[in-house]
């Protein structure tokens, strides 16, 4: 029994902790990444197939925690082949969500309840189960191949296999399900979509899917709270919550208010946690051990510390938030466009640095500059460009190299050195801009950036933030700091290039709020606007965001060209106003 009992604490230890082992991926931020771990899993349930091959039949009915096992495995079987069938293309973020919780969350519960069993029995040799009452060695039944000791037997193999795979690289953790959770907040609150119908499955007209049940409005409402989020949408939530609890499993009600109450304390919210408390003991009269919380919850707001810590936002995003929403719902270019904006945008063939050839241009702005080049991009060379990403995607971060929940994306650095097609398509950019993207291996030297190709899933969105590393200057020294590290002397990112290697289904614009701007996501278009006016000091106009991608996988490559390198192609100016 001893040694049972360590192979539960070790087993159950590397199921428990394995998302603190790793670096978060946020595989959930890239449908790419989202595929290789639906294989990752197809491969686990083959491995659950042969287990069942070679364990007794009877023992599997007889333990609750095999039966059990069984059962999660044959719903995991259709879910994930109607999944890998379905493709990126049908993605949306309901279902991310629920592939997410499988993965991240419910197979780890059921390798711990296996080690649990395991831990029950004993590891020694013995008779036969249904031999020890006679003390005889009975003979097997024909095809009868293995007893209970040896499905155990079999089991321990098995766990040992299976943790290793929910372990590494390509299955999904729990910062991959605060990121599911996130891209489902993020997308109710900027779509203004109703969350009844997110609840019973419906993200957009005509898409229907499985439900969200009372589990998943849980962890999605303690992100929320966690996270210190938006407080009329964190208690929409929790409301909507508890009405799913009390109408699907009334007998887990009382728990899900003792539960909501702590998520109020934690947010600072004592006040509307003891009006939660206080409801639990009129409808629960006999409910015992409330005592201890509620003097707590009452010490808390007698020192006046109920003000909500609300979300501290830098001085270039207030006031933009709604404006940010709106634009992600629109249609055309620009935000309530009047005729005489109307007249002067245009969509005409442009001259390049070479003669006779010219490119296809629509205007998105005048003032900053925003030109959208269409067709600019094979489908070819899209291809190319994702096969040479493959694997290399990882968890997006933004300047200073922090990884937040600002951008849910997975993103890759292609260098011209070693790419030829990267470095025939930044050649493709200098044509087109007149601007170089000259890239030496000496980083002094360099004009331009690598080409970062990056993948949001559904739900994917990165917020309000500049491309120059000066407009931060105010607000962090990191950033600046960053730059120097990355740019040297050769100065800021004076523009901004965006391939779109995709379309999507729903979603994903490029929005500026501070001008009134959205551009669509149109697979072979590029978008190019500078971040820097022309006396060196950044344009805040250019304040941009990608909203979040209600359906689909949104692939985007950006290329950032650089100060220097540009003296005798882009004329600079000592005015102040320009």
């Amino acid at each position: 029994m001893m040694l049972s009992s360590i192979l539960f604490l070790m087993l159950t230890y590397s199921v428990a902790h394995v998302s603190s082992q790793k670096k978060p991926t946020g595989c959930f931020a890239s449908v790419n990444c989202i595929e290789r771990a639906l294989f990752k899993e197809s491969s686990l349930i083959h491995e659950v197939d042969q287990l069942w091959l070679d364990v007794d039949p009877v023992t599997v009915d007889k333990e609750p925690e095999l039966s059990s096992f069984r059962n999660f495995v044959q719903k995991t079987r259709l879910e994930n082949s109607e999944a890998i069938v379905r493709g990126s293309r049908h993605q949306n973020a309901i279902n991310l969500f629920h592939q997410t919780r499988r993965m991240a969350i419910e197979w780890k519960s059921q390798l711990q309840s296996l080690s649990q069993l395991l831990a029950r029995e004993p590891t020694e040799p013995r008779a036969h189960w249904y031999c020890e009452a006679t003390r005889t060695q009975a003979v097997p039944a024909y095809g009868q191949k293995y007893n209970r000791q040896q499905t155990m037997d079999k089991l321990r193999e098995f766990i040992d296999k299976a943790v290793p795979m929910i372990s590494g690289r390509s299955w999904l953790d729990d910062m991959d399900m605060m990121g599911a959770s996130n891209a489902l907040f993020q997308m109710r609150k900027v779509y203004q979509l109703s969350i009844d119908d997110l609840i019973a499955g419906r993200l957009i007209d005509g898409v229907v899917v499985k439900p969200l049940d009372a589990e998943d409005l849980r962890l999605v409402c303690q992100f929320i709270f966690e996270q210190n989020l938006i407080h009329k949408q964190a208690e929409l939530w929790g409301q909507k919550w508890l009405e799913v609890v009390d109408r699907t499993n009334p007998d887990g009600y009382e728990d899900a208010l003792l539960h909501y109450a702590n998520l109020l304390y934690k947010r600072n919210d004592p006040y509307r946690a003891l009006e939660i408390v206080e409801h639990i003991r009129i409808i629960y009269p006999n409910k015992t051990g409330l005592d201890e919380f509620e003097a707590e919850l009452r010490s808390a707001f007698n020192k006046g510390s109920c003000s909500l810590e609300r979300p501290v936002y830098p001085h270039y995003m207030k006031d933009i938030a709604e404006t940010y929403d709106n634009l992600c719902n629109q249609h055309s270019y620009i935000s309530n466009l009047d005729p005489a904006m109307s007249m002067t945008l245009t969509c005409r063939y442009e001259e390049t640095t070479i003669p006779y050839i010219r490119a296809l241009v629509e205007y998105a702005n005048l003032d900053p500059v925003i030109k959208v080049y269409h067709k600019i991009i094979s489908d070819k060379e899209i291809l190319g460009i994702k096969t040479i990403t493959g694997s290399h995607l990882k968890q997006a971060e933004v300047f200073g190299g922090s990884v937040t929940f600002s951008r849910q994306a997975q993103n890759a650095w292609l260098s011209p050195l070693r790419s030829p097609l990267t470095k025939k398509l930044m050649k493709r950019v200098q044509l087109l801009t007149g601007l170089s993207t000259k890239v030496n291996p000496l980083k002094w030297t360099r004009h331009s950036e690598d080409l970062q190709v990056g993948n949001y899933g559904p739900g994917g969105f990165y917020e309000s933030h500049f491309d120059s590393s000066i407009a931060y200057n105010d607000t962090s020294r990191a950033f600046a700091a960053d730059a120097h590290r990355l740019y040297g002397s050769q100065g800021d990112r004076i523009a901004t290039w965006m391939f779109y290697f995709s379309d999507v289904g729903a979603g994903g614009r490029t929005v500026f709020p501070k001008i009134n701007v959205t551009i669509p996501v149109t697979k072979g278009s590029a978008a190019f606007w500078y971040n820097l006016h022309r006396n060196g000091s950044p344009d805040m106009r250019t304040l941009h965001a990608g909203c979040p991608v209600l359906l689909g996988s949104k692939w985007v490559g950006n290329l950032w060209i650089l100060e220097g390198g540009q003296t005798f192609r882009h004329s600079c100016s000592i005015d102040s106003n320009i």
